[in-house]
């Protein structure tokens, strides 16, 4: 049996520092370190990374220690998007499709937004989604809720290590 990560690729949603600004340092800082650690593992496994940028001119490039982390991930691209969906008018789907994906982890900020909308699309195209708790922010107070939505359309885990044992097979979906 296939791992599932042979079939995953992971999706880094809007860690732009317009965004990050958003959100407290002490919520800041370990969210990315721990984003940190998966996109060290994508490169470790060969992982596909892709990195999605909501309006970059506007609201600035990704966080550096994450940019810098995501090209060194063998397969990893850098996808513009217009709107809440890294779907909507973008080519991440011929992207995944090219890496030969179909189970993706949903890493970024806004989960409640960009990255629920992006797991909603996925859904749509019959991608799997799986997100974990100290992967994801939610400014605001809507985050019981979306975590309720992610919980009943997908696989949701406490932590990314959850995740990555899934992916290995140590924890069957």
């Amino acid at each position: 049996m296939a791992k599932i990560s042979e079939s995953t690729a992971v999706l880094l949603i809007d860690m732009q520092k317009t965004f990050l600004d958003y959100i407290s340092e002490q919520m800041r800082e370990p969210l990315i370190n721990t984003q940190r650690m998966v996109i060290d593992y994508c490169a470790a496994r060969d992982v596909p990374l892709v990195v999605l940028e909501y309006a970059p001119r506007c609201y600035g490039r990704t966080n550096d220690k994450l940019s810098r982390a995501a090209k060194m991930v063998p397969r990893n691209t850098f996808v513009e998007k217009k709107s809440q969906s890294g779907f909507n008018d973008t080519n991440l789907e011929q992207v995944l499709h090219d890496f030969g994906r179909k189970n993706l982890y949903l890493m970024g900020i806004y989960t409640d937004q960009c990255v629920q909308k992006t797991a909603e699309d996925a859904l749509k195209k019959n991608f799997k989604i799986t997100i974990s708790q100290d992967v994801t922010s939610c400014v605001g107070n809507g985050d019981k809720i979306n975590l309720d939505w992610f919980k009943d359309s997908g696989v949701y885990t406490d932590t990314y290590i959850e995740m990555i044992w899934i992916m290995e097979g140590f924890i069957l979906r």
